[in-house]
């Protein structure tokens, strides 16, 4: 008799053992799948951020991206061209927003960090902006800024950016839009 239970002993220890395996081995395939996740969303994120501001050129982008509804929100005294508002949503207002800011601005953008929580991405980047006021004025801006994504599906839903507003800034643009 003393066989028999040794034998179901064993028996049940290579089942809880391969249990065990199955499991851990789900548990680094869910972490792996994660983490490549959360480095792919930082990575469309930095594209979206130093392409768009850079060069203006990421409507593809924006059409692979973003929700059809995505929300853009910026500080409250900043007002996006050219609906002199600093909210504004959908992917076609998104595009006029950045094609009238391009239209002005040239922008050279310094990736700081990038901090991702969930389903959003938190990049700080270090913005060099000049303003092209006139013909022969220009503003110059040099200061941080911290871009807030909100994914959603793979898409992201909704952009927050903080920083400092110029006044003489936002002067030119409420006289131009």
């Amino acid at each position: 008799m003393p066989r028999k239970s040794s034998c179901n002993f064993y028996k049940v220890a290579t089942v809880i053992l391969l249990i065990a395996v199955i499991a851990t081995g789900a548990l680094i395939i869910n972490d792996s799948v994660q983490k490549s996740a959360i480095q792919n969303r930082e990575n469309i994120v930095a594209q979206i951020v130093e392409q768009g501001l850079e060069t203006g050129n990421v409507e593809q982008l924006i059409d692979k991206y973003f929700d059809p509804n995505i929300e853009l929100e910026y500080p409250p005294d900043f007002n996006l061209p050219p609906h002199n508002t600093n909210k504004v949503s959908g992917i076609e207002t998104v595009k006029e927003v950045l094609k009238a800011w391009k239209s002005d601005t040239s922008h050279q953008v310094d990736i700081v960090d990038t901090i991702t929580e969930d389903d959003t991405v938190v990049i700080i980047i270090n913005m060099d902006r000049v303003f092209i006021m006139d013909d022969e004025t220009k503003v110059h801006e040099d200061h941080p800024a911290v871009y807030f994504f909100k994914f959603v599906n793979g898409k992201v839903v909704k952009i927050t950016c903080l920083f400092d507003v110029i006044e003489e800034v936002e002067n030119f643009k409420e006289e131009k839009y």
